[in-house]
């Protein structure tokens, strides 16, 4: 019975645990902790709902800032296209 799952929570280097476990969710000291995954950038192990660590989020959020302000320039574009088509008829 001991042993059927092996806990693959990663360290901070990088490395899974690798203990024997009863739980599908880990060790008896990692089977709470928050799922972490590679940053999608440099592999650093984060938990992070944007996939990226410390180092990179910053990137990440300036991306977005700059997509919103992208969006409301189309945005206005678009409406100010209408109103004027329709003042033309």
């Amino acid at each position: 019975m001991i042993g059927e799952y092996t806990c693959e929570y990663l360290h901070n280097t990088g490395k899974p645990c690798g203990r024997p476990c009863v739980r599908p969710e880990g060790c008896r000291i990692h089977w709470k902790t928050k799922s972490r995954f590679p940053c999608a950038v440099c592999g650093k192990p984060t938990g992070s709902s944007s996939g990226r660590c410390q180092s990179h989020i910053g990137s990440y959020y300036q991306n977005r800032y700059e997509n919103r302000l992208r969006q409301r320039i189309r945005a206005i574009s678009v409406l100010s296209e209408s109103e004027s088509s329709s003042i033309q008829v």
